[in-house]
């Protein structure tokens, strides 16, 4: 059971202790999807200690071959959005972005890690944009978008006009997270 940090105000559904409704968000994502995963691991690249808000663990059952580290960048809004948003985000920014290039750089730089960086905006839309990064990223059908699930997998489905026409547009084989897998970390 993660212990409840200061700064960390919101418990997730994996019992972990995030530090925004986004972050939030995200870490019920991958509990639902039963990724294996660890909110806020630490590492060192070189002399320099990482700590990444997620880490998804290789499940080879979903094609994930490597881990992959996922940033939420919960203070990075392009020029319009930085507009809207408080005094105290806008000064914070200009150090924020710095810290955000420098631990993309070790990242993409990391050959045994892939990466995802999610943003505020993404955060919006994340049931359709997050499956849709994750099986980019992986270059496999790993997940379905909410939409997609809700039609059911391509397998199942009637063979009607309507349904053929999802069938040729998706024509995907879902890979299925075994039910016997408990997929969070503890």
């Amino acid at each position: 059971m993660a212990k409840r940090h200061r700064s960390k105000r919101i418990k997730t559904k994996a019992g972990y202790w995030v530090q925004s409704k986004s972050e939030a968000k995200i870490d019920n994502w991958l509990y639902k999807h039963r990724l294996n995963y660890v909110y806020e691991p630490v590492f060192w690249i070189g002399n320099k200690r990482i700590s990444p808000d997620w880490i998804i663990l290789p499940t080879p059952a979903l094609g994930i071959k490597q881990s992959i580290i996922i940033e939420y960048w919960g203070l990075s809004y392009d020029d319009e959005d930085m507009k809207t948003v408080s005094q105290w985000v806008r000064n914070a920014a200009p150090k924020y972005s710095k810290r955000k290039e420098m631990k993309e750089t070790a990242y993409n730089s990391m050959d045994n890690y892939d990466y995802l960086g999610i943003n505020p905006n993404d955060c919006t839309i994340l049931d359709g944009w997050l499956p849709i990064a994750l099986n980019q990223l992986l270059k496999t059908l790993a997940f379905q978008t909410e939409v997609e699930s809700s039609l059911g997998s391509p397998e199942s489905m009637n063979h009607n006009q309507s349904s053929e026409t999802i069938q040729q547009e998706l024509d995907l084989k879902w890979r299925r997270i075994p039910q016997h897998s408990k997929g969070h970390a503890s």
